[in-house]
């Protein structure tokens, strides 16, 4: 029963990573989505400040502002008009919170159901110290 129980524990930890994952997965799809709002008020030719990470930005310049490239899996990236971009990021959120949906509800569920064998080794525990 014990074994159970830190095996519960395990997959419990393995989930909330999975869910840490997903949040920031939609964090991401949000500031993609608030990025392309600002370049579809943009001109080409309009500069702009690119993002390099660690607080690093780059200057350059819009060559277009009607097609974006779009990530699809697999390293593979498509041009895509900016209303279809969108439309592609909707439905990635989309999927990415039905994901985390059945992820939270996993977790639930495990929890209760690791509080419920805790509760019993406990139970044992305490009969066992009294004996």
């Amino acid at each position: 029963m014990l074994s159970q129980l830190e095996g519960g524990k395990l997959r419990l930890d393995a989930i909330g990573k999975q869910l840490q994952l997903v949040e920031a997965s939609i964090a991401e799809v949000n500031a993609t989505e608030a990025s392309i709002a600002a370049i579809e008020g943009a001109k080409a030719g309009n500069e702009i400040l690119v993002p390099l990470g660690s607080d690093s930005y780059v200057r350059a310049s819009l060559a277009d502002t009607k097609t974006l490239l779009v990530g699809v899996g697999s390293r593979i990236s498509l041009e895509k008009s900016i209303p279809e971009a969108k439309k592609t990021l909707e439905q990635r959120r989309g999927e990415l919170e039905n994901a985390m949906k059945k992820l939270q509800e996993s977790y639930v569920d495990l929890n209760g159901k690791l509080e419920e064998l805790n509760a019993i080794v406990e139970g044992m525990v305490a009969e066992l110290k009294g004996q």
